[in-house]
């Protein structure tokens, strides 16, 4: 139940920052279990969404999810 002195712009911005969250550690976690040509590739991307955290992990989702694969 949300109390009714909770402003909606508030509800909002909670809403965004669990949003960008989310993403956030999906990367973290996307990259964590996938296979790269290079080792330190692997560690550029982790690094990248640790340290930038929403914009290393929006760069990973459209550009870094593609080179990683699955181990085998």
């Amino acid at each position: 139940m949300i109390p009714a002195t909770v402003a909606p712009w508030f509800l909002a911005v909670l809403g965004v920052a669990f949003i960008c969250l989310f993403i956030s550690f999906w990367a973290i976690w996307h990259a964590y279990w996938r296979t790269f040509p290079t080792g330190q590739e692997k560690a550029l991307w982790l690094v990248a969404v640790v340290f930038l955290p929403f914009a290393g992990a929006l760069a990973y989702l459209f550009i870094g999810r593609n080179r990683g694969r699955l181990p085998q």
